[in-house]
């Protein structure tokens, strides 16, 4: 007798959810061990981390939360009357803690300014929670924006503003897809201390150039190939890529060049292939 199909894939998800479970189950256990070993082996050679320092002041700051004068909450405000905490998007909840409890109430008198852009925030595998960000940012009494890029051409600021607000959106389109995530179109100062940029067989080139890859070979492949055309060497000087403006006519060098991945395996990978073109 043959079993129906849809009992065969019953079966199948059913075992698939239970071993599901039991790896979760394994893991937590398996944290928790680690974890108290660790702990255990810390205190055995009197060993602190930068997280159990942190931790350690956040625990004793929110003890004294409720206190009339607590003595290192009060040591705190007294050495300093004013606080710029900058990189503050990459801040965790025992650091928002301490923070928010010795400096943040109004009683305190203290000046205090965070410092962050919501959309840099990369440290979430070290805690950091952009939720502090918005809880601080809705809690501010005032807000201010820094709207000149001085690090950038005129022409990349625009490119930079097209993208992330395209201009036939009307303003309606927000590529982080979070109500507190917005982006605030910057300019270019009247005199950039950068001019120019990049200029290919007498062209200009777009500051910005988006290729769509079908899968990670296809990504790997097109990025070692686009270096490789950004360094090469033709026989006439105006038929490869160089600089013009601030750098005229040099020709675009390797250490110029930056590639970001999000795994080192993904970095290892683009290097060998570069390695095999002889491009360090």
């Amino acid at each position: 007798m043959e079993i129906p199909t849809h009992t065969k894939t019953a079966k199948a998800e059913f075992v698939g959810s239970l071993v599901a479970v039991s790896v979760n189950i394994l893991a937590h256990f398996l944290h928790k061990q680690i974890a108290e070993e660790l702990e255990r082996r810390k205190q055995q050679d009197g060993l602190v981390t930068f997280d159990d320092m942190i931790k350690g002041m956040r625990d004793v700051i929110c003890a004294e939360k409720n206190q009339e004068h607590g003595i290192l909450t009060d040591l705190l405000r007294a050495r300093f009357s004013a606080v710029f905490i900058d990189e503050f998007q990459d801040t965790d909840p025992w650091q928002f803690d301490i923070f928010s409890n010795v400096f943040g109430r109004d009683a305190t008198g203290h000046v205090v300014f965070y410092i962050g852009d919501p959309k840099q925030s990369i440290y979430g595998f070290r805690r950091a929670d952009l939720n502090n960000y918005f809880r601080a940012s809705d809690s501010a009494k005032s807000k201010w924006f820094m709207p000149k890029n001085y690090r950038s051409t005129l022409r990349y600021v625009a490119a930079m503003n097209e993208y992330f607000q395209p201009a036939g959106e009307g303003g309606a389109f927000n590529l982080f897809q979070h109500e507190k995530l917005t982006y605030q179109p910057v300019q270019a100062p009247d005199t950039p201390k950068w001019t120019g940029g990049l200029r290919h067989g007498g062209n200009e080139v777009d500051p910005i150039r988006i290729l769509w890859c079908k899968d990670a070979p296809d990504i790997l492949q097109r990025t070692v190939a686009l270096v490789a055309e950004l360094l090469r060497r033709p026989h006439r000087t105006d038929e490869g890529y160089s600089w013009f403006g601030t750098h005229e006519h040099k020709r675009v060098e390797a250490g110029q060049i930056g590639i970001l991945v999000r795994t080192n395996r993904e970095g290892r990978r683009i290097k060998e292939r570069l390695a095999r073109r002889s491009i360090p």
